[in-house]
């Protein structure tokens, strides 16, 4: 009978082993979910935060301006660009002009 009680405990103790690495194997996997949840929890926050401070300056500049208004502006800006190009065109192009002169008023006297 003693024999037969320590197998059945034997029995039984590696049944509870068993059992409990499995909670741990569990337990564990829980652990990894819960901090990719709290990583991708972090990830909305900041998302969020991102929205937050786009609306405030959406909010801002529609304030200040209207969308009409920023389309004149952007075709303006683009305007002035190229008269930039323009300018330092004809200027290079003058002073490449002047330095020929120059250098052939020079070469005849």
């Amino acid at each position: 009978m003693d024999r037969d009680n320590n197998s059945d405990w034997g029995e039984w103790s590696r049944h509870v082993l068993t059992e409990l690495k499995r909670l741990n194997t569990n337990y564990e996997s829980l652990r990894t979910v819960n901090e990719e949840i709290r990583q991708e929890m972090y990830r909305i926050s900041t998302i969020e935060t991102n929205i937050s401070e786009l609306r405030e300056w959406k909010s801002r500049v529609d304030n200040s301006l209207t969308p009409n208004q920023m389309v004149q502006l952007s075709e303006k800006v683009n305007e002035l660009e190229k008269f930039k190009i323009k300018a330092i065109t004809v200027w290079a192009v003058i002073q490449s002009i002047t330095m020929i002169a120059v250098g052939f008023i020079k070469y005849l006297f």
